[in-house]
């Protein structure tokens, strides 16, 4: 997150939060805009470490080349498939309120454009330009969201979250969950365990969880995740970097 952004932060599921602040001098390589980070097992550790770190250190010390690393690697990090920027055109922002009230809308960018007064062309001109995608990936992406939080609550039918979210089918709902998700991850060998080494406590209950109402997760690794649930529940921690 760029410097003198009002921001919120809020979890749907709990988490504990780390905040990394950089001096705006030390983070002219950091992007301009605001965008969610894939926090790779080196980053998670140099920010556990940077916690335990003297607020009154030396900059060109040992432990401010910890910190360099640290900013090095928010450098490099690849972005998260969850950001979903929001527009300034208050045409778009009519169209996207909308669509957070109504997810499972299927109008077309034409009624779409009689909706906010612009034609479907400069609607999609504008989503490109702001939001840096068009109007159909950037409501799926919406849905994607939204779609997380209802799985992760556990009370919901994936038959129900889809009809609620514009789906066909859950079958449909499905496909678009593994396209966006799932297959985020897909290059990484035994990806699953290795997400346990990864992120804390919250996030494998949270990967659990969903995996198991979609279907997506093989028998062999949900027993494995299962066990290792088991022996560390109660004994992990989440972090979430802010930046």
């Amino acid at each position: 997150m760029p410097p003198k952004i009002p921001h919120e932060v809020a979890s749907s599921c709990g988490a504990q939060l780390s905040s990394v602040y950089i001096a705006a001098d030390e983070a002219t390589q950091l992007n301009a805009s605001c965008y969610v980070l894939e926090v790779s097992n080196l980053l998670h550790e140099l920010i556990i470490e940077a916690l335990t770190q003297p607020v009154n250190y030396q900059w060109a010390g040992q432990t401010g080349r910890m910190f360099r690393t640290l900013r090095d690697q928010i450098i490099v990090a690849k972005a998260a498939p969850l950001h979903l920027p929001l527009p300034n055109d208050s045409r778009l922002l009519k169209v996207c309120a909308e669509l957070q009230r109504k997810p499972h809308s299927n109008r077309s960018l034409e009624q779409w454009g009689s909706y906010a007064g612009a034609s479907s062309r400069t609607l999609q001109r504008l989503f490109l330009k702001e939001t840096g995608l068009r109007f159909n990936p950037w409501r799926q992406q919406l849905r994607l969201q939204i779609a997380l939080q209802r799985l992760a609550g556990g009370d919901d039918s994936v038959t129900t979250i889809a009809a609620e979210l514009g789906y066909a089918s859950s079958s449909a709902f499905i496909t678009m969950f593994r396209n966006k998700w799932v297959a985020h991850h897909a290059n990484t060998q035994n990806r699953w365990l290795k997400i346990t080494a990864k992120f804390g406590f919250i996030r494998r209950s949270l990967e659990i969880t969903i995996l198991r109402k979609l279907s997506l997760l093989p028998s062999e690794e949900l027993g494995c995740l299962r066990a290792f649930h088991n022996h560390h529940a109660g004994s992990c921690q989440h972090s979430t970097l802010v930046g």
